[in-house]
């Protein structure tokens, strides 16, 4: 893969509207999961609760509606959920309430390119202030696998900021 072909992921630029659905037909960006779960309509909520068994004041959510239908990107929230960095247990579910992609992320983004006619996604976890892990995910046959992985460094070791991240692909375990 690729990743200076990519664009880079700003962690507070939403670009969908949260907790609503928006369409992905020509357009793409950062998916915003700033709103409580409590916004979904109360038959979505109450399936997502279900299966992830968590309580709604401990979710964000929002609604996404792609070629093969909604998936929800789910967040926790939390000190049980999240690193001291903000790294918080990110879930998308698709249309029947699957989990299809269980990982832990700071951010999630929606790229241009699809697997199976679902979106590829882009996943976005840091480690310190001028540096996070990026992990490219692709849909095959039931559920979201890592296709792609790289740091992406901001800064130098003296924390002089870089003028574009550094990227360096590394092999995806």
């Amino acid at each position: 893969m690729n990743w200076r072909g990519l664009a880079v992921v700003a962690l507070t630029i939403p670009m969908l509207v949260p907790a609503q659905s928006a369409n992905l037909s020509d357009t793409t960006g950062n998916v915003a999961i700033t709103a409580s779960i409590d916004l979904l309509p109360v038959s979505d909520r109450l399936a997502i609760q279900k299966h992830l068994e968590i309580t709604s004041s401990e979710l964000r959510a929002t609604a996404i509606e792609t070629a093969r239908g909604k998936l929800f990107f789910v967040q926790a929230t939390g000190n049980f959920f999240c690193s001291p960095t903000g790294n918080c247990s990110l879930w998308v579910l698709d249309v029947h309430y699957d989990v299809v992609l269980k990982t832990v992320a700071q951010s999630a983004k929606i790229l241009k390119s699809n697997h199976q006619n679902r979106p590829d996604i882009q996943t976005t976890m840091h480690g310190s202030a001028t540096s996070a892990d990026r992990k490219q995910w692709h849909f095959q046959d039931t559920g979201y696998v890592v296709s792609a992985c790289a740091v992406e460094e901001y800064a130098n070791a003296n924390g002089v900021p870089y003028p574009r991240p550094h990227i360096t692909p590394y092999p995806c375990h």
